[in-house]
């Protein structure tokens, strides 16, 4: 993240309970971002600030407190480390790790045909890990995007920027906070999110990986949300000739408009990436092997291959080739000595 000079509702060396505000990293609509102090001075922290428009009763708090909560019990490498949250009259905090890196995003806008299967592979497989333990404790992301992966300094992607419910019915008054291109139709007529949300927007994300682009597209959010309900993903394969036929299947099957008809788990989805045997019918596809190239051929080969021969004249000498003079004087030898012992014989 690239430091700005301080320019916020908040001024510098506010505290924020026990951290201090040093320097504005980023800002949103009604968010900021600070690079800041806390307890540990060896730990770098990121503070999260979202402003409320009204003031925050005292049960949004509680809520608030509930759902942090939830998000700080998370622990796995791939997941943001949340240190501490907090509320105020007007504002709510998150307290979290400084990741020191770039995001998915800027890494996708860098390859705008894709990232590569192997680079695809290691960032999806570790994200999509993340999200399978957050639904193990019942917690969904409900945002996911390359926006919020980060990928720190060692190369280790960070899912971040978990969906707050109470945060986006406060301060943005919606239940659901998703980006339109990222949206599960059920988000859009339902607004409810739900595991296979999740891994409806983790099928968009794959496919964004892997093509440099989105399925839907439009010039308003509405025209976007129509397409996700209603016109079936364009193949991932049209985009990117030389794709993995399992990263197809993946992504079209995460891609089902039906929530019913989608991977049942993250797992799934994982398991599917990275069987062999995913790519049975439709997504099959010829690959030749060393030993194929080897292989004895098979009886209607061979036999097509006679009858091709059946009408071909016998092979005769070539006569072009010079005769050894050896053998030349040999013969005539033979041809003299013949003709001796036959006049010999009379």
């Amino acid at each position: 993240m690239s430091e700005h000079k301080l320019s916020s509702q908040l001024a510098s060396g506010a505290a924020l309970d026990q951290y201090t505000l040093q320097s504005l990293l980023g800002r949103g609509r009604n968010t900021e971002i600070y690079r800041a102090a806390g307890p540990d001075p060896k730990v770098a922290v990121a503070v999260k600030v979202f402003h409320s428009p009204t003031t925050i009763s005292t049960g949004q708090k509680a809520r608030f407190r509930t759902e942090a909560e939830a998000v700080l019990a998370l622990k796995h490498p791939n997941i943001i480390r949340l240190y501490g949250f907090g509320s105020g009259d007007r504002l709510y905090y998150l307290a979290m790790e400084l990741v020191e890196g770039t995001s998915l995003r800027d890494m996708i806008s860098a390859h705008p045909t894709g990232l590569g299967r192997d680079n695809t592979m290691l960032i999806f497989i570790q994200i999509a890990s993340a999200i399978a333990c957050a639904h193990d404790q019942n917690v969904l992301h409900g945002n996911i995007k390359p926006n919020n992966v980060l990928v720190d300094n060692s190369q280790r992607p960070v899912l971040t920027d978990f969906s707050l419910p109470c945060l986006a019915e406060s301060i943005q008054g919606v239940a659901a906070s998703s980006t339109p291109a990222y949206m599960a139709p059920e988000q859009a007529t339902e607004s409810a999110t739900t595991p296979q949300s999740d891994i409806y927007a983790l099928g968009i994300l794959l496919y964004e990986m892997v093509t440099g682009d989105v399925p839907f597209k439009g010039e308003t959010p509405d025209q976007v949300i129509s397409k996700h309900m209603h016109v079936p993903p364009r193949p991932p394969s049209q985009l990117n000739v030389a794709l993995d036929p399992r990263f197809e299947h993946v992504i079209l099957k995460a891609l089902n408009k039906k929530p019913a008809d989608r991977y049942a788990s993250v797992r799934d989805m994982i398991n599917d990436l990275e069987s062999e045997d995913v790519v049975a019918g439709e997504y099959q596809t010829l690959t030749i092997k060393r030993e194929d190239l080897t292989a004895p051929k098979r009886r209607s080969e061979i036999r097509r291959f006679e009858r091709t021969r059946v009408d071909q004249p016998a092979d005769k000498p070539d006569l072009s080739t010079p005769l050894n003079p050896a053998v030349l004087i040999v013969g005539l030898l033979l041809v003299v000595l013949v003709i001796a012992l036959i006049v010999l014989v009379l």
